[in-house]
């Protein structure tokens, strides 16, 4: 089979429910046979920072169809194809927003691009959208204007699953096959209190490097310990290689008062510099780090 769909989401905060914004590239044959560039309100609050980085405001969705009227439209398409999203922080968005609305999710393959290219390309260095894309020399621009663009970035996952596709010579139950083989879950012996982890499993999270902030509902080890299993390096600091910042969910909402941190603050900075760094909730990571498919 080798016909999928592509999806990239943005999100109005840092909940990853909050979408705004859908982007889907539509696949079949292996050519790309049309395109949907969905804005979507929420019916939230938008974080500034989250503005800053996709361009996309509360005036701009305040007319545009809810979230769960959008969704209704979506999902039940879904379940016809294979859905490719770069990494798994997009497949928790619509299955937390779907749960939250009410809406059934049908069965769904998910195929994650970001994995995908870890097993097809070795020697890439950072699995980054923009970096695989780089690395393929991919001829579109991405984000051009220096926001991130929802279509272009389900486009670019796109082409990442035919291009392994060519290079393989897998359709896309081939890659689901590759994926599923190269799964391990070996545990190894971990220190007690440090929250230092490499990855040793395959899970939703591998390639990522992870940190902690804020008050979690769990301790930092066991945090870590789920990172780990789920395939993550976890750091005690932000730092040039941070990929994901985890928050307590509280944290998430800054009431009146409550200050970001500053592992918070440095990770806002280190994604204006251009770094491919996310900040999300707990229980978005509880989401990913359950993920086993």
């Amino acid at each position: 089979m080798t016909d999928f769909i592509a999806l990239d989401l943005e999100t109005a905060n840092g909940d990853r429910s909050s979408i705004c914004a859908i982007g889907i590239a539509r696949y079949a044959r292996g050519v790309e046979v049309g395109t949907s560039d969905l804005l979507t309100n929420p019916g939230c609050e938008f974080d500034s920072f989250n503005v800053s980085i996709h361009g996309i405001t509360p005036g701009m969705v305040a007319d545009k169809p809810s979230l769960a009227a959008t969704l209704s439209d979506v999902v039940p398409s879904l379940s016809e194809h294979v859905v490719v999203t770069h990494s798994a922080f997009d497949r928790v968005a619509i299955c937390k927003a779907c749960d939250q609305i009410g809406i059934a999710l049908p069965p769904i393959r998910w195929l994650d691009s970001c994995k995908l290219a870890r097993r097809c390309w070795h020697d890439i260095g950072s699995y980054g959208l923009a970096n695989v894309c780089s690395a393929l020399q991919y001829s579109e621009s991405l984000r051009a204007t220096g926001l991130h663009n929802h279509l272009e970035d389900a486009r670019a996952a796109g082409f990442i699953v035919l291009r392994a596709m060519e290079d393989t010579g897998l359709d896309t139950t081939g890659l689901l096959d590759l994926l599923q083989r190269a799964r391990s879950s070996h545990i190894s012996g971990r220190p007690k209190h440090s929250v230092k982890r490499t990855g040793d499993g395959d899970g939703a999270l591998v390639g990522e490097v992870i940190c902690f902030t804020g008050a979690l509902t769990i301790t930092r080890q066991q945090a870590a310990d789920m990172a780990a299993e789920a395939g993550g390096d976890v750091g005690e600091g932000v730092t040039k290689d941070t990929t994901l910042l985890v928050l307590g969910d509280q944290d998430l909402v800054r009431l009146a008062g409550k200050t970001k941190s500053g592992k918070h603050l440095k990770a806002e900075k280190l994604i204006s510099q251009g770094q491919p760094l996310r900040i999300t909730g707990e229980s978005d990571f509880m989401r990913l780090a359950a993920i086993t498919e």
